[in-house]
């Protein structure tokens, strides 16, 4: 019982060449998981939620910015963005 502890205990040897391999395949693997959500979110959402989700996440303005600059009122926005939301976490659960 105790070899397995220790055994469970001590860290795997790295094998020369093989960290730098795996990286390459995880950027490979996150590449081609990014140009499908970028896809499934063209299909998924409509242009209102698409431009909502943009505006409100990535470029962090608030409801009220948005708006503003797509000529709607606050409460669409909020509405836009929780029907969004909804989408997604129905994808997420595809997944």
């Amino acid at each position: 019982m105790a070899i397995y502890i220790d055994r469970i205990r001590q860290p795997e040897r790295a094998i020369p060449g093989r960290e730098r391999d795996r990286g390459r395949s995880n950027s490979r693997q996150i590449a081609a998981l990014k140009q499908t959500l970028r896809c499934a979110l063209d299909e998924i959402l409509t242009p209102r939620q698409q431009n909502c989700i943009k505006l409100y996440y990535i470029e962090g303005r608030n409801m009220a910015e948005i708006g503003k600059e797509l000529g709607i009122d606050e409460s669409t926005v909020s509405r836009h963005i929780k029907a969004a939301k909804r989408k997604l976490g129905q994808l997420r659960s595809l997944l």
